[in-house]
């Protein structure tokens, strides 16, 4: 009989429900407000308030109508993809018989325990000679507690931006401290601010080992100052903005992912790394004033980073819906504008983005699986990130290796020349 290598064995184990990481930083970085330091407390007041109204609407004390009915919605189809003896569609069914759904609590140890509920989807068998793995991170749903006894866990409350951005990739390095290797990093939306949560390592080795070597930026947030200048005028655009800086809720993941890439190209030994940037031509949010800077891309290529920029324009839909939509629905249609390509990534005329990042990324190596961390929006929860973000991406890697199953039997079934 064959045998394993540490890291197959590894990657063959089934994780536990529940998984708990030590992080060597603070668990919750202070913010020194210097000369301010008298008004900490209302400064903290107002920047939870800045938190609910623009980065956690889940966390209003009134929800709008819209999310209600999307989460209510989302948690039948998640019911179904977790449940066998639920009825549903054929594409459910499709889904649901190729993946195992379940979610596992994430423990970041420190003097406050945050406890982050993800959701874990995992290959049940091989398509197509590989499997996939993914990961979805929600800043919705978690929870934290001190270590009083007994435990009294209360909604995660994070305090200012650095905690929100640090924690997805605390989760991360937990999942790699498990012996699960990550491949590929998606980020959608508010997601994006990971790329600023960076600067919180201690050393750019640890930020260069904890990040996979291909990011998939899914419409990603850019910076605060150029969001505030997007969706409001002088002066309102000036007032939001400093009061972020003020109260610590500002960011600038775009900055954050130059430094990053700089710093990880002096290093001696890197890998080979690869950035996708999905972005929407009229995003409601991340476009004109909101986007990232035109040439961001030619910066990326300096740094020796392969890149694909790609900007959507998705059809029929309404423009103030092109933010929103799930990958299925970004096609490469006559509008769509390829800024860059320097990483080979093929995408067909009509193919939809979920297709060509299932057949370009999932599928490439010879590892046995690919496992994809996705980090979703402001108002994902898992069960609306399970629909939205994921759903698409699982659907294009069963077709992607159906079509690659079907496509080696023919060849083999293919009759030799004498």
């Amino acid at each position: 009989m064959a045998t394993l290598s540490l890291r197959e064995r590894k990657e063959a184990a089934v994780l536990p429900p529940i998984i708990s990481y030590v992080e060597a930083a603070k668990s919750r970085p202070q913010k020194s407000y210097g000369r301010w330091n008298f008004f900490k407390g209302p400064l903290e007041a107002v920047g939870q308030i800045l938190r609910n109204a623009f980065y956690f609407p889940m966390y209003k004390k009134k929800i709008d109508a819209e999310l209600e009915l999307n989460q209510r919605l989302a948690e039948k189809i998640s019911y179904v993809l977790q449940h066998p003896q639920a009825l549903c569609s054929k594409e459910l069914q499709v889904v649901r018989g190729c993946f195992s759904v379940r979610d596992i609590d994430v423990q970041i140890e420190g003097p406050i325990i945050r406890t982050f509920r993800v959701r874990l989807f995992e290959s049940r068998m091989p398509i197509g000679e590989k499997k996939l793995r993914v990961i979805l991170f929600s800043f919705n749903g978690n929870t934290e507690h001190g270590r009083d006894i007994p435990v009294r866990a209360q909604t995660w409350n994070p305090l200012k931006i650095e905690e929100v951005s640090k924690s997805p990739l605390s989760v991360l390095q937990a999942f790699q401290a498990s012996g699960i290797r990550i491949d590929s990093l998606v980020t959608t939306s508010l997601g994006n601010l990971v790329l600023d949560g960076l600067k919180c390592f201690s050393s750019e080795s640890t930020a260069s080992d904890v990040i996979p070597s291909t990011l998939i930026i899914n419409r990603g947030f850019t910076s605060v100052k150029k969001v505030a200048n997007q969706l409001y005028s002088f002066p309102l655009n000036y007032i939001l903005h400093g009061a972020a800086k003020l109260c610590g809720w500002d960011a600038d993941p775009e900055k954050g992912l130059l430094n990053f890439l700089e710093r990880d190209s002096h290093r001696s030994i890197h890998s080979p790394r690869n950035v996708v940037i999905i972005e929407a031509q009229k995003d409601f949010y991340f476009s004109e004033k909101g986007a990232l800077k035109a040439d961001i891309h030619e910066k990326i290529s300096q740094l020796g980073v392969s890149v694909f920029r790609a900007k959507f324009w998705p059809y029929p839909f309404h423009m103030r819906s092109h933010h929103a939509l799930s990958l299925d629905h970004l096609e490469n249609n006559p509008e769509t504008q390829v800024v860059a390509n320097t990483m080979s990534f093929d995408l067909g005329q009509g193919e939809k983005m979920s297709s060509a990042i299932a057949r370009n990324i999932f599928f490439e190596g010879d590892e046995e699986w690919h496992t994809c961390f996705c980090v979703g929006g402001a108002d994902a929860t898992r069960d609306t990130g399970t629909v939205r973000e994921v759903m698409p991406l699982l659907s294009a890697f069963i077709d992607e290796g159906e079509r690659r199953a079907q496509s080696s039997e023919t060849i083999q079934n293919e009759p030799h020349a004498s």
